[in-house]
């Protein structure tokens, strides 16, 4: 067990996000305190994150960690979900335990009947299981909570660690423009660090308490600057032939028809028709 150097245990912080931004934003904070001896920091990662978290020797825990004997409504459940996956961000017994703690959650908490539609309707993106990370949080007994501002788990991460005292600290990865409702309230996380100023005013118009918001930026970003990557991507403009052109990236991703918490509709064709006004251009 890590420990102070006046020789007392160091307290947990435990740290929760999924892969792919969410996980590079989170990731320094968590190596960055173990490196300052803080806090022993546990990382609940979840998807693509637990590759990454273990690589990088933090202590990892998935939502399989969790999966008790008596959870055989939750491994049925879980077991009939992961069949039907069509892509493996994680191993199947990881799947098998957050599709089917997850879905025994919502149930716990809409009814059957209720469940079954809000899945129909919007699949794991329904998910908000604050009844598992209560187990994770009692199980790990952390003094703070840090998550991303991503929905279902690292939300729940921030529910449960306010129903149950914990304090907890919201990073926001981007411009917070969705979930602006639920970042501006003041009792959704004890501090929420954010991108840059602009994002803290808009926090701050819509509600949230000014000294509960930290400039901090966004740690996925810090390489932007590396000399080696500037280097790199001198050269790859040159072998393309570039160096004369302006160049456009158009980062694009799924548009779906409608996620919860948000009102309208999304248009899933939006991406592909962006794309091809581009190349028309």
């Amino acid at each position: 067990m890590l420990t102070a150097k006046q020789g007392k245990p160091l307290p947990v912080w435990l740290f929760v996000s999924y892969g792919g931004g969410h996980v590079n934003a989170l990731l320094p904070v968590a190596q960055r305190v173990q490196a300052l001896g803080l806090a022993r920091p546990v990382y609940l990662a979840l998807t693509t994150a637990g590759a990454v978290v273990r690589q990088a020797g933090i202590l990892t825990l998935g939502f399989a960690d969790f999966l008790e004997a008596g959870d055989m409504r939750a491994r049925s459940k879980g077991e009939e979900l992961a069949a039907a996956l069509k892509v493996e961000a994680a191993s199947y017994e990881e799947s098998l335990a957050y599709l089917g703690l997850s879905s025994v959650d919502m149930e716990n908490r809409l009814g059957s009947v209720e469940a079954k539609e809000q899945y129909r309707r919007f699949s794991r993106q329904a998910f908000l299981p604050q009844g598992v990370l209560e187990r994770v949080l009692r199980r790990c007994q952390p003094s703070m909570v840090v998550a991303t501002n991503s929905p279902r788990a690292e939300q729940a991460a921030i529910e449960a660690a306010r129903h149950l005292g914990v304090p907890s600290v919201c990073l926001v990865d981007l411009l917070g423009i969705w979930e602006r409702e639920l970042l501006s309230r003041p009792d959704y996380a004890d501090a929420v660090c954010v991108i840059n100023d602009g994002v803290r005013d808009a926090l701050v118009a819509a509600g949230r308490p000014r000294e509960q918001v930290h400039v901090t930026g966004n740690p996925a970003f810090d390489g932007i600057n590396d000399i080696g990557q500037k280097l790199l991507g001198a050269s790859y403009r040159e072998q393309a032939g570039w160096d004369a052109l302006h160049v456009c990236l158009y980062a694009s991703s799924p548009e779906p028809v409608g996620i919860p918490g948000v009102t309208g509709a999304g248009d899933p064709s939006l991406p592909r028709r962006v794309e091809q006004a581009l190349i028309d251009a």
